[in-house]
């Protein structure tokens, strides 16, 4: 039989507990990061993950044990100062002490964990989340579109049994408020340590189809400032940012604003204040039109009066102006009738004169020259005539225009589009003072007068 050449693994085991606890006497204060919490809500006790990354990969992992008592005491001083409990994705200071068991094998038995030391890493990584929007282009970019004029349809990411969704409908459904709003609940978890990748996939899923609506807005009620660290998750913020649509967030709470709510493109801070925001609105547009309503019914009466007068001053120059171009007209036809036939003798005596000449020197010309000074004759005379009955032709058109011109001009034909003048005794009436009761007025229309007694006037 072969001699003993080998352990068990109890006696490796226990060589190698017996070489840790020598080893590692004291207690350690170490830097991770919570991957898995495990924490059990019936025995109290939590056995958390623990993991040191790098560029978001695990260099290193370690199981850890926090006893109930120990962890309750814990989760309550961390509500206290860094107003979040314990939970998975938190980076942690802890102090414990190196165990090793020989059937769980070696973990890490955690007594304290310094709240303070995470508070500055919220702190670090909420300034890391706010640096890194700002070097993408992004934390003014929702704060960057245009505001809608009302929120006519909004989509709601809130839970449908809070207190603050509650309070947000009953707001905008007020019986005793005129204006409808209509909203779309899309459920999501507003906080803990699930919350980023909920809220998340709840605006995925309004983004693709957020031509339905004009705006959204994220609620979350209870006042309580505990479970926000979430908002100043990085994923959390870049998705409200650079969203298509205006998102007003209204998740209750009144001290620092989260990174969540600095990008986003209005901040209120219950669900309530964002329903009023939404129907002050309404209120403010309805007020703007009731002004402009009275501005239009007292400045049209004095508005048209003076179009009125302009209108009858403008009918009064343009029929001076057709006269005087009339007159204009008929001088220069007469003017030019006289030069025409001026022109006409001189031609004549020039080819008379022409022909004597011709005629004279017959004795010594062929007939031939004769004949060819009478065809010139001819046809210069044809020619005068048709530059004549050219020119006589185009002013006599241009004559028609103008009396058609001073033809439409006539207030017969602006009777004739609907129009009508008043007269009283006479003469038109242009202003209400003119008239008092019993005084009797002539409205004269395109086809006859009508004769009235004026009654009362406003």
């Amino acid at each position: 039989m072969a001699s003993k050449n080998y352990v068990t693994l109890l006696q490796l085991s226990e060589n190698i507990k017996a070489h840790i606890q020598a080893t590692y006497t004291g207690f350690y204060r170490i830097k991770a990061e919570i991957i898995k919490l495990n924490h059990y809500k019936k025995s109290g006790h939590c056995f958390p993950d623990l993991a040191e990354k790098e560029n978001g990969i695990i260099k290193a992992q370690m199981r850890a044990t926090i006893w109930a008592g120990t962890y309750k005491k814990i989760d309550e001083e961390f509500l206290r100062i860094t107003r979040e409990p314990l939970h998975e994705g938190m980076t942690v200071l802890i102090k414990a002490r190196v165990n090793y068991h020989e059937l769980y094998g070696m973990s890490l038995n955690i007594v304290d964990i310094e709240p303070e030391f995470t508070l500055g890493e919220m702190a670090r990584e909420r300034r890391l989340t706010i640096e890194k929007l700002k070097k993408h282009g992004l934390f003014h970019k929702n704060k960057s579109l245009p505001a809608p004029l009302i929120v006519k349809k909004i989509a709601v990411i809130s839970v449908n049994t809070s207190k603050g969704y509650s309070d947000f409908v009953q707001t905008l459904n007020n019986p005793e408020s005129p204006f409808v709003i209509q909203h779309t609940l899309y459920p999501a978890l507003l906080q803990g340590d699930k919350a980023v990748d909920s809220l998340v996939r709840a605006l995925q899923r309004i983004k693709r189809e957020y031509q339905n609506y004009d705006a959204v807005t994220i609620i979350r009620g209870g006042g309580d400032d505990v479970g926000l660290n979430c908002y100043d998750h990085y994923n959390l913020a870049r998705s409200i940012a650079d969203f298509p649509l205006p998102v007003i967030t209204g998740i209750g709470h009144s001290t620092n604003e989260t990174v969540s709510e600095m990008v986003a493109f209005k901040n209120r801070i219950t669900p309530t204040d964002v329903a009023y925001a939404l129907l002050a609105d309404y209120v403010n547009l309805n007020k703007f039109l009731q002004n402009g309503q009275s501005v239009i019914s007292k400045k049209t009466p004095q508005l048209l009066h003076n179009r009125s007068v302009t209108l009858q001053n403008l009918t009064r120059r343009f029929q001076s102006n057709v006269k005087y171009q009339l007159q204009a007209e008929k001088n220069k036809m007469y003017n030019f009738g006289q030069n025409l036939k001026h022109d006409a003798i001189k031609v004549i005596n020039r080819e008379e004169n022409t022909l004597q000449q011709a005629g004279s020197g017959l004795s010594t010309r062929p007939l031939k020259v004769m004949n060819e000074a009478k065809s010139v004759l001819k046809y210069q005379t044809q020619i005068l005539k048709l530059k004549s009955a050219e020119k006589l032709k185009a002013e006599n058109a241009r004559m028609d225009l103008v009396l058609n011109i001073t033809k439409w001009a006539d207030p017969v034909h602006t009777l004739k589009r609907g129009y009508s003048i008043t007269l009283k005794n006479g003469k038109p009436v242009t202003q209400s003072r003119q008239l008092k009761a019993g005084d009797e007025i002539t409205t004269k229309l395109a086809n006859g007068e009508i004769k009235s007694t004026v009654n009362r006037k406003k």
